[in-house]
């Protein structure tokens, strides 16, 4: 390609168009190439949008096309959330976090891929297709961003929104190869979301490199009326990303992450990282981190209990894909969720009878909120003595197509030694993902290796809530000294 873009920053795209040293049909003719070329294989998209009649806009990001996730409200485009129950569903607004992007001069190039309302960690359960992994098509992208991931790593945008809900965007971009970004709960808007777990779920950015990803956090964060779960807070500051010195950072790991179930691959990235942080300068300190097995359930408790909430609402009368010729409100309910797949449907089902029976046992959705409080605290006592902990991505490379059913996670026929290698492996990614999401810290996760055959492995950087830059800064240090090069560099 003559202009190699998606080799270059989004600042240095931006940089480019305002010399006019490149137009706004040289990004476009670009990624329409990359889109004619990975999206028959991959099929990352649900709704791809027509942008070449795109004209340049003032703002940051002018000119830059990027994609959203399907469970963020985009005005006047599809949004299905992977669902056929909102096959049909045109939102009249934006999600906050879209429309800020757009306000900035960005370009919307189309919605990606996911499980069906976010419930899975392949892409498998989408009910329209199954996107795949770029780096080894036999193999998943992750999920439930999976769509989102696979997009960025081909250079069908040069960044992607979506949202984290346990892992559920980070993991995704470390099997792609590309950043994943999830601020601190509360930072950006949820506004437009249509959520599974309203108080662990939050937007963030999927980017090519870290300096990216701070700039797009950089302009959808900041309080909104519409969103009562957002917060005011002084702005990211990005000069900490262009010094780029190595700060003196005490940086703290657990051992438990290294457990049964662990890929080898990733257990030696990870442990020779961990000595290249050392031999660095790092204060490296091995840390006890708080009965991940309590916060399990905890987050179990809570998930089932909001996500029973959100999905009642799609009854065909008040929301969403509504039956014809049904009798009485009965049939109205059974024939309209008929256009829920057989995994949502289940998970309905277990996910209310989780509440009736937490009710019977004392109101446990709130008693799980209370310990969910006090957990916190301990997590806040372990951040006084370290300024970020990091961990694997993702405990396994990339997964084969198939692995959602062989083991057992979205039904299908169970093999054995598939659903025991789903167990450890959902122990230890809930190790790596459940603090973040249950206590609303900050993570990144970042691409620093690739396995002998050639499938992408990261880290997990996570720090205290509202320490983004402590988090970003690290981040990006570790980008440059590792030189990790993407799909499309």
């Amino acid at each position: 390609m003559k202009n190699k873009l998606y080799s270059k920053t989004i600042h240095e795209v931006s940089d480019l168009l305002k010399s006019k040293k490149i137009s706004t049909k040289d990004i476009i003719d670009e990624t329409k190439e990359n889109i004619d070329m990975w999206e028959s294989k991959i099929c990352a998209f649900i709704t791809l949008c027509d942008f070449s009649g795109s004209r340049i806009q003032k703002g940051r990001l002018a000119g830059i096309p990027f994609s959203v996730k399907d469970n963020l409200s985009t005005k006047n485009i599809l949004t299905t959330v992977g669902s056929k129950i909102l096959e049909n569903y045109t939102p009249p607004y934006d999600a906050t976090v879209v429309d800020k992007c757009k306000s900035s001069g960005a370009v919307i190039v189309g919605k990606t891929n996911m499980d069906e309302f976010g419930h899975g960690f392949t892409t498998e359960t989408s009910a329209f297709k199954t996107t795949l992994n770029p780096w080894d098509l036999k193999r998943l992208p992750g999920g439930s961003s999976g769509g989102a991931a696979a997009a960025v790593a081909c250079g069908m945008g040069l960044f992607a929104l979506a949202t984290e809900n346990l892992d559920s965007l980070r993991m995704p971009a470390a099997v792609c190869g590309v950043v994943g970004l999830k601020p601190t709960y509360g930072r950006c808007s949820r506004y437009g979301i249509i959520a599974m777990a309203s108080s662990l779920e939050c937007p963030g950015v999927i980017a090519r490199n870290v300096n990216d990803a701070a700039l797009i956090l950089s302009i959808i964060e900041g309080k909104d009326e519409k969103d009562a779960n957002s917060i005011s807070t002084e702005a990211l500051d990005l000069l900490c990303l262009k010094a780029n010195k190595k700060q003196n950072f005490r940086i703290g790991y657990s051992r438990n992450y290294l457990g049964d179930g662990i890929d080898p691959a990733v257990k030696s990235v990870f442990e020779k990282q961990i000595s290249a942080l050392s031999d660095q300068g790092f204060e490296i300190l091995e840390v006890e981190i708080p009965d991940p097995e309590a916060e399990d359930f905890m987050n179990n408790i809570i998930y089932r209990s909001e996500v029973s909430s959100n999905l009642a609402r799609y009854d065909g009368i008040r929301f969403g894909y509504s039956a014809n010729d049904v009798k009485d409100s009965f049939e109205q309910y059974y024939k309209t969720r008929s256009a829920f797949s057989s995994e949502v449907k289940r998970q309905i089902v277990t996910d209310t009878l989780a509440v009736e029976e937490s009710e019977k046992l004392g109101r446990l959705y709130i008693e799980v909120q209370k310990l969910r409080g006090e957990f916190s605290k301990k997590w806040d006592r372990l951040f006084k003595n370290v300024d970020v902990l990091i961990s694997p991505s993702a405990p396994n490379l990339a997964l084969p197509v198939g692995f959602g059913k062989k083991s057992g996670f979205i039904g299908g026929v169970v093999e054995k030694k598939t659903a025991d290698e789903g167990k450890g492996y959902m122990r230890l990614q809930g190790m790596y993902s459940v603090p973040a999401v249950l206590y609303g810290f900050p993570a990144i996760s970042i691409p620093i290796r690739l396995s002998e055959g050639g499938l992408p492995i990261g880290i997990n950087i996570f720090a205290d809530r509202f320490e983004e830059e402590k988090m970003l800064c690290l981040a990006k240090f570790i980008e440059e000294t590792v030189g990790f090069r993407g799909l499309i560099s």
